[in-house]
């Protein structure tokens, strides 16, 4: 009986600290699978903490609808968030797509800012636009309900960029930099405005585009002259092109002809031309051998290139700029 009793005493102890082992095992998956019950669903994508600057979440499907707007410049944020916070009485509810500046491509001056805003609830190619200062005050404000050709043409305007492009045979390249159309005179007693400047020699020495419209110097007159033409847009001898700005030169009934060009049967006296008159800053810099780059299918009404400006809801908008939305 005693050899007995220490195998059986020993069966004893492993016994027991087996049983402890797997109890204890059980226990820890019981609690194991009671976690994982009680964990939240993993998030789609992780949530990282706004100064680490992280917008988006990685998958596609889960973009907000303005994801375009990650593109934008701090500076433009700020004007954003300046023109949300303003009086004004332009529609803008819901998604609308903004363009904002520091001043306009054509038209403006130092200390002001300008948006274009184009809403749902605008007339199809209308838009707004509304000049502010940084103290709060509209200074101009145009609403797109109750707008016209000739009113957008007035405060709009884009500048596309100005490549190289030599003329051959007598033609004329050239691209304005600055406010001002070229002006053309068409057959049907028309006047057309255009930021279009490649023109070809016709069989009667005159400069025309591809509808045949004559350009004309500041005169009114064709232009014929083979002259050198200088930034100013001049030649040697003061023949000058005509070149109209809508911000300041009297022009009528604008009609909207493309995203670069408008036509009016009114008379456009090019003696007013800018190339002519007002303080220099005004003046549009002419570059010969040269095009303005307008033939792009994101170029909307009046230039403006809405495919490049993000469409968002302003009530969504954190200001100040926070650098999430």
């Amino acid at each position: 009986m005693r050899r007995l009793g220490l195998p059986i005493f020993i069966v004893m102890v492993l016994f027991l600290l087996w049983k402890g082992v797997h109890s204890r095992k059980v226990e820890v998956d019981v609690s194991r699978a009671q976690a994982v019950q009680q964990e939240t669903p993993m998030p789609i994508f992780k949530e990282i903490p706004k100064e680490q600057g992280e917008i988006f979440p990685t998958i596609e499907s889960e973009r907000p609808r303005h994801a375009p707007v990650t593109a934008l410049e701090r500076s433009q944020w700020d004007l954003i968030c300046q023109f949300k916070e303003l009086s004004t009485g332009i529609p803008r509810r819901g998604f609308v797509q903004i363009f904002a500046a520091s001043r306009t491509p054509f038209y403006g001056s130092e200390g002001e800012h300008v948006v274009w805003v184009r809403s749902p609830d605008c007339p199809q190619d209308m838009y707004s636009i509304v000049y502010f200062r940084d103290d709060g005050s509209v200074t101009m404000e145009v609403d797109c309900r109750r707008t016209n050709w000739t009113e957008l043409a007035r405060f709009s305007g884009e500048q596309g960029n100005i490549e190289r492009s030599p003329a051959v045979d007598g033609d004329l390249n050239v691209a304005v930099s600055g406010n001002g159309y070229f002006v053309l005179q068409c057959a049907n007693d028309g006047m057309v405005l255009t930021r279009d400047g490649r023109f070809r020699r016709s069989k009667t020495d005159h400069l025309v585009n591809e509808n045949d419209c004559m350009l004309v110097d500041s005169n009114g007159l064709p232009w014929i002259t083979r002259e050198n033409i200088d930034d100013r847009g001049c030649t040697q001898s003061g023949i000058c092109l005509g070149v109209l700005d809508p911000a300041f030169d009297e022009v009528r009934d604008l009609q909207y002809l493309n995203s670069y060009s408008f036509f009016s049967s009114q008379a456009i006296s090019p003696t007013m031309s800018v190339t002519k008159k007002g303080p220099s800053v005004l003046k549009p810099k002419i570059f010969t051998d040269a095009f303005e780059k307008l033939h792009d299918p994101g170029r909307g009404p009046t230039g403006i290139s809405w495919n490049n400006h993000p469409t968002l809801d302003l009530d969504e908008i954190e200001c100040p700029f926070q650098g999430r939305f």
